[in-house]
């Protein structure tokens, strides 16, 4: 939402990069606050292969753009995910659970 919207401002704009930009910024490409997408980074990956930011694309794939899960993000995942795979994750169980 902050960095890969950084590195897009520095491109030649394009309404498809526009509009990338715009999604990035209203949290598209996150991996749990997003609506949009079913998976926000397979989409961003497509759309900058679109656009032919190759280099963008691929750091996506390679997760340079990830972000830290907030604790919004940590109970998302805890909700998905077998208490026996939390530590896999870095997950800790909440207060109210101890």
């Amino acid at each position: 939402m902050v960095e890969l919207v950084a590195e897009l401002e520095r491109v030649p704009q394009t309404p498809l990069v526009q509009q990338i930009i715009a999604e990035a910024k209203a949290g598209e490409f996150h991996d749990y606050k997003n609506e949009k997408y079913i998976c926000g980074k397979v989409a961003a990956n497509e759309l900058l292969t679109r656009a032919g930011l190759y280099e963008l694309a691929a750091q996506i794939r390679n997760g340079d753009f990830d972000e830290v899960a907030d604790e919004e993000d940590k109970a998302e995942m805890r909700k998905e995910l077998p208490p026996s795979m939390w530590a896999t994750f870095g997950l800790e169980p909440t207060s109210a659970m101890h």
